[in-house]
């Protein structure tokens, strides 16, 4: 089958991002529908301290991961992106076999270690040695999330999410049915939870394994004399240290503060966290799509295109995310009660997280823009010095003020690398988030609609679903009663055709396959 093309039209570009993002936001929503149901079922079957026990043990698993990809997902975003565009599809598949190569081999070792000696951690760090028997559940899910975790990303690289989407979805859900299994059933405890973790990420890394042959073809050692190892390294290294530092902006916290919080606090700051996560929902979906786009556009010199195309993807960013966390805000503690009755103590937790997340979304994908238009030391920069003072503020507020003074960390932390990231956006590019055609319908249609969430009753239940009902149709009509933009009417056409459920694919679907 025919190869990515090359010399694509604006319209095609957009159309790219609005199917490749319809198809991610199906994914997300239905991903972040069972996460809904996960969340609450996993908080009720442990409690707060089994809970922050089984989120500590997620958080260093992320955090080994992020650490072990090395930037190795981006560089194969960006070479293959520029590779496909020469027609030189052997040097894709080397970056995608020595990056694979040198990222499970590292895994293996650090697994093998963390299974040997997890002591030192649970009880010389944490001093929780009930969380022993979870950090070698962790050591033995290292190997398949790395895989899960590069592989999904890779696939993107060749415009088809459909492996991503697929692999997260079934994901959740293993998890969430093992949970069920081994935690509500069996009477596991917060070691089922640990086993469903790591069975979910052994699924999650067969699918993308198979998606990955289909669209580079069979990987082998012999693809490793075609690999550009310096070039490679020369744009993964400062990402690598970008990604470490990020996740000490805006994951560390829970980590850091197992050190002086009780696990039940980390529970709450888990259960809250697992809320406001959903304030990234809208610019993963568009941002997966429009990063290899970036790259193309921006190799070929097509700067205005490029800045079209971000405040397009940008304003849908915000249609899908920013009413969410507002409504979280509003309505936190019957939020917070979804999960427990005891749950109900980290709403301030809750809200301070998710006007983080709001500061998050409104720069757009602006650490995207940055890394894959060749600023990838800047992008690090930012991360490094913003991770220190978040870590700073954890040492400083945790003690002090337990899980909000975790919460305001990561609140100011994000905020200020996003403000910072959009002002060098600007600087570079001429190219905002913050202009009227990016901003404006959804700041006028947010405005508009939020006094209907000063509804309130008190069942939690009818207190999420009626002023959550009116507010989502408020918006909805503010956004109609303005009206839509030309290339809204194209996204909102592809993301009617994604969301059909018919399973119909366009003729260019199996474009990015190659045999």
């Amino acid at each position: 089958m025919p190869h990515p093309a090359e010399g694509d039209s604006y319209d095609r570009q957009v159309r790219d991002i609005a199917k490749g993002g319809g198809l991610e936001l199906s994914a997300s929503l239905i991903g972040y529908l069972i996460g809904a149901i996960s969340g609450p079922v996993t908080a009720r079957l442990l409690g707060t301290m089994g809970l922050g026990l089984y989120d500590l043990g997620r958080s260093l698993l992320e955090l080994l991961s992020s650490f072990l990809r090395l930037g190795y997902p981006q560089a194969i975003m960006r070479f293959a992106g520029m590779f496909d565009a020469q027609k030189r599809y052997e040097k894709t598949r080397g970056v995608l076999t020595g990056t694979l190569f040198s990222t499970l081999a590292l895994g293996c070792a650090v697994s093998a270690a963390l299974a040997i000696w997890p002591e030192w951690l649970a009880v010389g760090i944490y001093h929780k040695p009930e969380f022993t028997p979870v950090l070698r559940i962790v050591a033995l899910a290292l190997p398949p999330t790395l895989i899960f975790m590069f592989l999904s990303e890779a696939t993107v690289a060749r415009r088809d999410v459909r492996y991503k989407a697929a692999s997260r979805i079934v994901l959740r859900l293993v998890i969430l049915i093992l949970i069920v299994l081994l935690v509500g059933v069996l009477r596991l405890g917060v070691a089922g939870a640990a086993y469903a973790m790591l069975l979910g990420g052994v699924v999650a890394a067969a699918i993308v394994l198979y998606g990955s042959t289909r669209l580079f073809q069979r990987i082998s050692f012999a693809d490793l004399k075609h690999y550009e190892f310096l070039a490679v390294h020369r744009f993964a290294l400062p990402l690598a240290l970008g990604q470490v530092a990020q996740f000490g902006l805006f994951r560390v916290n829970q980590m850091i503060g197992g050190a002086f919080v009780s696990a039940a606090a980390l529970g709450l700051f888990g259960a809250a966290s697992r809320v406001a996560i959903f304030g990234t929902m809208g610019l993963a979906a568009t941002t997966a799509i429009f990063s290899p786009i970036i790259s193309r556009l921006h190799s070929q010199g097509r700067l205005d295109d490029l800045r079209e195309l971000f405040q397009t993807v940008t304003r849908w960013t915000y249609h899908f995310t920013v009413p969410l966390m507002v409504f979280a805000i509003f309505k936190a503690r019957s939020v917070m009660h979804v999960f427990g009755p005891e749950f109900t103590e980290g709403t301030l937790t809750l809200q301070i997280l998710c006007a983080g997340q709001i500061v998050n979304v409104s720069v757009g994908a602006a650490s995207v823009m940055l890394a894959m238009s060749g600023n990838q030391w800047l992008v690090a920069g930012n991360n490094v010095a913003l991770s220190i003072l978040n870590i700073g503020l954890c040492f400083t507020l945790a003690p002090r003020y337990g899980v909000v003074g975790l919460a305001l960390s990561a609140a100011i932390a994000t905020a200020l690398v996003n403000l910072v990231r959009a002002g060098e956006l600007w600087w570079l590019y001429r190219i905002s988030a913050y202009t009227r055609r990016a901003a404006g319908v959804p700041l006028l249609a947010g405005l508009c609609a939020a006094p209907l969430l000063l509804i309130g009753f008190d069942s939690w239940a009818l207190d999420i679903l009626l002023p959550g009902l009116a507010f989502a149709l408020g918006y909805v009509a503010v956004v109609r009663l303005i009206g839509l933009e030309r290339d809204d009417r194209q996204v909102l056409a592809a993301l009617r055709q994604k969301l059909s459920l018919r399973g119909r694919r366009g003729p260019d679907a199996n474009s990015n396959e190659e045999h």
